[in-house]
C-alpha cells in the first residue's frame, strides 16, 4: 500500500472510525501529507479521504516535478529553432 505502513483500521488506533493528526503522525508520509489528504478540511481522514490519497499517490514528495509530457512541451527538440525549422 502507498498510503503509508498500515491499513486504514491499523492507522486508526482508537477504532472510531477516521484517523486524527495525531493517528497520523506515527506514519511519516501521511503526517507530511495529512492537510493535503483531510479533502473536507474537518482535522481527520475518513476511509474515503485516506483511500483517495492511497490511490492518487499524494503521498509523493516530488507532487510539483515535471513530468515527460510537460517537459517535452516546454523544451523544444534541440533539432529545431525556435521558428519550427530545421537548423544547420
Amino acid at each position: 500500500m502507498s498510503g503509508g505502513s498500515g491499513t486504514f483500521s491499523s492507522m486508526d488506533t482508537n477504532g472510531d472510525g477516521r484517523i486524527s493528526r495525531t493517528e497520523a503522525s506515527s506514519d511519516r508520509k501521511l503526517g507530511r501529507g495529512f492537510s493535503q489528504a483531510d479533502r473536507n478540511g474537518d482535522g481527520y481522514l475518513d476511509n474515503g479521504e485516506y483511500s483517495s490519497r492511497s490511490q492518487s499517490g499524494s503521498d509523493r514528495s516530488d507532487s510539483n516535478s515535471t513530468t515527460s509530457d510537460e517537459a517535452s512541451t516546454n523544451n523544444p527538440s534541440p533539432s529545431n529553432s525556435p521558428s519550427g525549422e530545421p537548423r544547420e
